[in-house]
């Protein structure tokens, strides 16, 4: 739920895309001079794979902060998916590869995730209470959401949120976030794990994919340049553009049997990504 705050002489508005000059060109020069990180991935008894983490910088449309449930934020498009009060998020694999928004390159896979390891005081916020659909749980395996706002410091798993470009079918787009030719449009998955807001040893995953979970719908990449991205939900691109996400839950992460489908929620959001 929002509460928009009155603007006063005391708190002008300010638009989420427009950081400080300053500290934005300082931020492109340290991203610009970090080279792109390459690590061997076991794979089995075969060739181990080649990962490419390459940092980026990413900045959401709607920007706010969440008090006991309540999200404040001046964004007036009432996103479901908000970037915190410290402006664009910027990832270095030099650094760290566990904090900051990177492209993931792997084989075939070429993916954008931002990631949050519960240090540098960075969070990503949910707003999780616009229900489009009921939830299916019930009976033997209870429905367990008990929260509309859920403020993510960590991500579990290593993947983070993760944005996998697609085919109209479903299936990964071959080359991933750099296969899309400028000015091009493609649907993508987009899924983020995160941990229980009440502390308990539950999973959450939030998941824009209507192939795996139907009623959910596709996010959409545009490559609007050689070296920028928008991935946004809820738009105008296509009928099916609605920005409807699926919550699903499980005590141990996985999609077996003790997974619980949370309910269809109405999540729509923007953001940019940059490759410096």
């Amino acid at each position: 739920m929002y509460q928009t705050p009155a603007v006063t002489a005391a708190s002008p508005v300010r638009g989420p895309w427009v950081p400080l000059a300053t500290a934005a060109v300082c931020l492109l020069m340290t991203i610009a001079l970090a080279p792109p990180l390459t690590a061997q991935k076991g794979g089995g008894g075969g060739k181990p794979s080649t990962v490419t983490m390459t940092g980026v910088i990413a900045a959401f449309r709607c920007t706010g902060s969440a008090t006991n449930g309540v999200i404040t934020t001046s964004c007036a498009s009432g996103d479901g998916v908000l970037g915190d009060l410290g402006g664009s998020y910027a990832g270095d694999p030099v650094v760290s590869t566990t904090l900051g928004a990177f492209f993931w390159t792997s084989g075939t896979y070429d993916d954008f995730q931002l990631r949050f390891d519960g240090t540098g005081g960075r969070s990503l916020i949910l707003d999780i209470g616009q229900q489009m659909q009921a939830p299916t749980c019930g009976g033997k395996l209870p429905c367990r959401k008990d929260f509309d706002v859920a403020v993510i410091t960590k991500t579990l798993l290593e993947q983070g949120l993760l944005v996998r470009p697609a085919s109209p079918e479903g299936t990964d787009l071959a080359g991933g976030m750099h296969g899309i030719a400028i000015g091009q449009t493609v649907p993508a998955k987009l899924k983020v794990n995160f941990p229980d807001p009440d502390g308990t040893t539950m999973w959450w995953t939030l998941r824009y994919n209507p192939r795996d979970y139907p009623g959910s719908s596709f996010v959409y990449v545009t490559r609007t340049g050689a070296k920028t991205w928008t991935i946004s939900a809820g738009g105008t691109l296509t009928p099916d553009d609605n920005g409807i996400a699926e919550l699903v839950a499980s005590p141990d992460g996985s999609a077996g049997r003790t997974q619980t489908h949370e309910g269809w929620y109405l999540m729509p959001f923007s953001l940019t990504v940059v490759q410096p």
